[in-house]
């Protein structure tokens, strides 16, 4: 089963609409993403531009391509069901975190936990600001561009590689360039 389509799913529907599919998934999950679709193909301005400005057409078109045919879903394809069901999303794996804020009306920000197998389950009850500001600060927020989980070395500073490095519990030599450090960090967070 595709956790994070499911996830995302029983956000919008509620956990007793999700129980009530049975042994339908496949078929419902079909359905939804035909909704999905249509909302996109549908909107002007398109419903994925207005949520994430910086969306391409290409990529929106990769998006569309993934819900007709792909039973996994991506982050893009996450992306648009943050703009569908009008939700904010924090996704965290150990010491790491992705922010998927839609722009616009939100029904409210909900945490979902990836395990490292890929397995995604979420919180149904939308969290606080104040458990929001304690995960931001507890967690290294990686860069939401599903492609490129990190901006450039050079876009960061010595000290903030050395705070996330902390973070992630990597130890470091105190003589460690910043891309022997940048190159540590990568290595520990490309798994999500």
């Amino acid at each position: 089963m595709d956790s994070i389509f499911w996830s995302a799913y029983t956000v919008f529907h509620g956990e007793a609409a999700y129980w009530v599919i049975g042994n339908r998934h496949r078929n419902e999950e079909i359905a939804e993403k035909q909704k999905i679709m249509e909302a996109i193909r549908s909107s002007k301005p398109n419903l994925l531009k207005r949520a994430f400005p910086k969306m391409t057409n290409v990529k929106i078109q990769e998006i569309l391509s993934e819900l007709m045919m792909d039973k996994k879903t991506s982050w893009y394809t996450f992306m648009a069901l943050c703009a569908f069901y009008k939700f904010k999303a924090i996704v965290v794996s150990g010491k790491t975190m992705l922010d998927f804020s839609p722009e616009g009306d939100s029904t409210g920000t909900y945490l979902f936990t990836m395990t490292m197998d890929g397995h995604a389950s979420v919180d149904l009850t939308a969290i606080s600001e104040e458990k929001e500001l304690e995960i931001r600060n507890t967690h290294v927020l990686l860069d939401s561009n599903p492609e490129k989980r990190m901006k450039s070395a050079s876009t960061y500073k010595m000290e903030d590689l050395k705070e996330m490095a902390n973070t992630l519990e990597i130890v470091c030599g105190e003589k460690w360039k910043k891309t022997e450090l940048y190159d540590a960090i990568l290595e520990k967070v490309k798994g999500l």
